[in-house]
C-alpha cells in the first residue's frame, strides 16, 4: 500500500527538541555499547537444576475405636394374658341423616353493558370516561362479570373498560453529528473501506445527517450506500454497494419530540354494583344465580344392641425383650500429616541473540528515543552482526509532502516514487528509506520500511 501523508508545521522542531531530524550532528544521549547491547540480546528463564524441598503429605492410619451397639435382652414383667372369652350383650347408638334442600342465591351478576363505580354511591351515574369522539359517557361492563357480595345492597367485581385520554408521547431521532468514519462492527477495529477509481483502499465516511438506530449502549447503526470499484480486465468498474454501518455514541445526535395522541387506554378498577334495582337501573342489569340445593343435614340417633364375645384377662410374669446399647470396638482410617523430599527447579536468567530482524527494526526505534545521528545507525547495523547494504534507489510505497520549521527557518520536503533517495537494505530483501528517516521526525520502524518489491536499486 501506498503511504500518502501531509506535512504540518510543528513547533517542537522549532525548539530542536526532536532528533534525526535535517542534518543532525549531535552524538546518541545513550553510549552505543549500551544500545548495541539492549538490542542483541534479550533475557529468558532456563532450568540449571534441582533443589530438595520438604513437603507435608497426608496418608491413611488405621485406628481403634468404640461405638455404642444396640443389643436385645429380656427381663421379667407382669402382664394382662388372654385366658378366654365370654359372650355379653352391648347397646349401641346408629345414626341416619338425611339432606335439608332450599332456594339458594349462588350469585350475583352484573350483565354486558351495566355502568358502574368505583364506590358506592346510588344514583352517581356511574364513574366518567371518555369516547373515541372525546365525548363524556360512563364506564360500563365489557361482558357480563360475577359479583362478590358485600352486604345486601351492593357487589364489587374487577372490571375491565375502556376510555380514550391526550397521552403526550416522546419520540426520539438519531443523526450522525458529522461526516465520520463508518465500521462494520461495534468494535473501531473495524473499519468499512472500499477502492476507488485508481484501485487505492480508501476509508467510507457516513454523511453528517445520517439516520441511525439504537444498536447497544455504545453504537448506533444506519444504513448507507457508496462506492466501490473493482477491477474488470484492466480497468476499474465502479459499484453501488449497501452497508450497515455503525457509529460511535460521541459522534450521535439526539434529537426529542413530545407528541400528545388522543390514545385507546384498557383500564381495571373495582366496580360497585347496586343489587337492588333502582330508579336509574333497570330490573334486568343485575342476574341472580338462584338453585334447589341442599343446604343442610338433619341427623336422627336410634339406639340397637348386638352380641358379641368378649376377651378374658389375667395377670402373670412372661419375658419381655427390651434394647440396651454396649460398647463395641472398631477399627476406623484416618488421615495423618508426615513430611517428605520433593525436587523443585532452580532458574537462571540467560542472554539469548535476537534475530537479524528484531535487531534492525530495534535500531531505527532507538533512532529518535536516544536521538542518533546517521552514522551512528550505520555504526550500529555494524556493531549487531546485521547484515546491509547503502544504495541509492527509489522508495516506490511513499507519497509525502510537507514542510518543517526548525530554529525559525521553514523548508519544505517532497518524496514520491521518482524521488532518488538512500535506502538501506537487509538481508530479508526488506528496506528503510534513510533519506526520508533524517528527514521527517517518526515514532517507529513502521514509518520508514518498505517492503520486498516496494522500492528499486538504481
Amino acid at each position: 500500500m501506498k503511504k500518502l501523508l501531509k506535512g504540518i508545521a510543528i513547533g517542537a522542531l522549532a525548539l530542536g527538541l526532536f532528533a534525526g531530524v535535517g542534518d543532525k550532528t549531535e552524538a546518541s544521549t545513550m553510549p552505543l555499547e549500551s544500545i548495541a547491547e539492549k538490542v542483541s540480546t534479550h533475557l529468558e528463564q532456563k532450568i540449571v537444576g534441582y533443589k530438595d524441598v520438604e513437603k507435608i503429605g497426608y496418608r491413611d492410619v488405621e485406628k481403634v475405636g468404640y461405638r455404642d451397639v444396640e443389643k436385645t435382652g429380656y427381663r421379667d414383667v407382669e402382664k394382662e394374658v388372654l385366658i378366654g372369652q365370654n359372650q355379653v350383650t352391648i347397646p349401641y347408638e346408629e345414626k341416619f341423616s338425611y339432606p335439608v334442600y332450599d332456594w339458594v342465591v349462588d350469585g350475583y351478576y352484573a350483565k354486558k353493558g351495566v355502568c358502574f363505580d368505583t364506590k358506592p354511591i346510588l344514583n352517581s351515574g356511574g364513574l366518567e370516561v371518555r369516547t373515541k369522539d372525546k365525548a363524556y359517557t360512563c364506564a360500563s361492563t365489557d361482558r357480563e362479570v360475577k359479583l362478590t357480595q358485600i352486604n345486601k345492597e351492593w357487589g364489587k367485581a374487577k372490571v375491565t373498560f375502556v376510555t380514550y385520554a391526550n397521552v403526550p408521547k416522546t419520540t426520539k431521532t438519531y443523526t450522525a453529528k458529522k461526516s465520520v468514519q463508518g465500521y462494520t462492527k461495534t468494535n473501531s477495529k473495524y473499519k468499512l473501506t472500499a477502492r476507488n477509481y485508481k484501485g487505492k483502499k480508501v476509508d467510507i465516511k457516513i454523511a453528517k445527517g445520517t439516520k441511525l438506530s439504537i444498536a447497544n449502549k455504545t453504537w448506533y447503526k444506519g444504513k448507507i450506500k457508496y462506492n466501490d470499484y473493482k477491477k474488470v480486465g484492466k480497468r476499474w468498474k465502479r459499484y453501488t454497494k449497501t452497508a450497515t454501518v455503525y457509529v460511535h455514541y460521541k459522534n450521535v445526535k439526539t434529537t426529542s419530540k413530545k407528541v400528545y395522541t388522543w390514545t385507546k387506554q384498557t383500564k381495571t378498577a373495582d366496580g360497585y354494583f347496586n343489587l337492588q334495582p333502582t330508579v336509574n337501573m333497570s330490573t334486568n342489569e343485575i342476574r341472580k344465580d338462584i338453585h334447589w340445593r341442599q343446604v343442610g343435614t338433619r341427623i336422627d340417633t336410634v339406639t340397637n344392641y348386638r352380641t358379641e364375645m368378649q376377651d378374658v384377662y389375667e395377670t402373670q410374669m412372661v419375658k419381655e425383650p427390651y434394647s440396651y446399647i454396649e460398647k463395641e470396638e472398631y477399627t476406623y482410617t484416618e488421615k495423618e500429616e508426615y513430611t517428605y523430599i520433593a525436587q523443585e527447579p532452580i532458574y537462571e536468567e540467560v542472554k539469548v541473540e535476537n534475530t537479524a530482524q528484531v535487531k534492525y527494526q530495534s535500531i531505527v526505534n532507538y533512532y529518535w528515543q536516544y536521538r542518533l545521528t546517521e552514522s551512528e545507525l550505520l555504526q550500529l547495523f555494524d556493531m549487531t552482526g546485521v547484515k546491509y547494504s547503502v544504495v541509492n534507489g527509489y522508495d516506490k510505497s511513499r507519497y509525502v509532502n510537507g514542510f518543517l520549521t526548525v530554529n525559525g527557518v521553514t523548508t519544505s520536503y517532497q518524496f514520491t516514487p521518482s524521488t532518488l533517495v538512500k535506502l538501506v537494505l537487509f538481508e530479508d530483501h526488506s528496506a528503510i528509506n534513510v533519506s526520508y528517516l533524517t528527514t521527517v521526525y517518526g515514532k517507529e520502524y513502521a514509518d520508514v520500511e518498505i517492503n520486498e518489491g516496494s522500492y528499486t536499486v538504481q
